[in-house]
């Protein structure tokens, strides 16, 4: 059984589904990746692209369970 790691911190993270945050979803990209720069800033890729950037909270909850909270600060879409 896959382990919820301490932080997030330098991980690259591929995701498949919507794109959820505190201030909305982001419907047109389904796979993306995120890079958690620090313990709470990151940015997004999706189909080789730069689409946003903002900052997060994660909190892990137990030895396989985390739960992030993303707050946007930018975002571009996969057309800009």
């Amino acid at each position: 059984m896959p382990k919820a790691p301490e932080s997030l911190a330098g991980l690259s993270l591929e995701w498949a589904g919507v794109h959820h945050s505190r201030d909305g979803d982001f419907g047109e990209i389904s796979t993306h990746t995120v890079t958690y720069e620090t313990e709470t800033t990151d940015y997004v890729t999706a189909f080789g692209k730069f689409v946003g950037q903002g900052t997060y909270e994660y909190t892990k909850l137990d030895d396989q369970i985390g739960v992030v909270i993303y707050k946007p600060d930018l975002y571009r879409g996969v057309l800009a």
